[in-house]
């Protein structure tokens, strides 16, 4: 599958000028998904704490997820190759979903003790918290869901 967004293939080794490998255009395009997803998830974080009455690690944990849901249609769709041998569009086995699914529930584990000990034991504010966070957990996701998406 091809997918044009602006004349950018984002599915093209050739990508926003220059030729780069499988491997390394598949990395720019996680890290694409990935910043997007990021600001969605930041983003409701942030408008859920702000102004309504639940705390941080519940908006956390409701953000995480609905950021997640995100992230795996444009996994999908725009970073890693699903195709079979003939070109189409590959269903996704109930391995591979399961481990997603695992990988991303440990992911919200990972998420919400990093919210909870940058927050309440380094004193450090839940937006930035957040950010830290997501560095530590985009390592985690990568190769479990590379491997859940792609078998590879």
């Amino acid at each position: 599958m091809s997918v044009n967004l602006t004349g950018v293939n984002l599915m093209s080794a050739n990508f926003m000028g220059s030729n780069l490998s499988g491997r390394t255009a598949e990395i720019v395009r996680f890290l694409i998904v990935g910043g997007v997803t990021f600001i969605i998830d930041w983003g409701l974080l942030f408008i859920l704490t702000e102004t309504t009455p639940i705390g941080y690690l519940w908006a956390s944990a409701i953000a995480f997820i609905i950021a997640v849901i995100i992230n795996y249609i444009l996994c999908v769709k725009f970073v890693f190759d699903t195709r079979g041998d003939d070109g189409k569009t590959k269903q996704i086995g109930g391995v591979a979903k399961f481990i997603f699914i695992a990988s991303s529930v440990a992911g919200l584990i990972i998420n919400q003790i990093c919210m909870f000990v940058f927050v309440e034991w380094c004193g450090i504010h839940y937006t930035l918290a957040k950010v830290l966070a997501t560095i530590i957990v985009t390592a985690w996701n990568y190769v479990l869901k590379r491997r859940a998406i792609s078998g590879k």
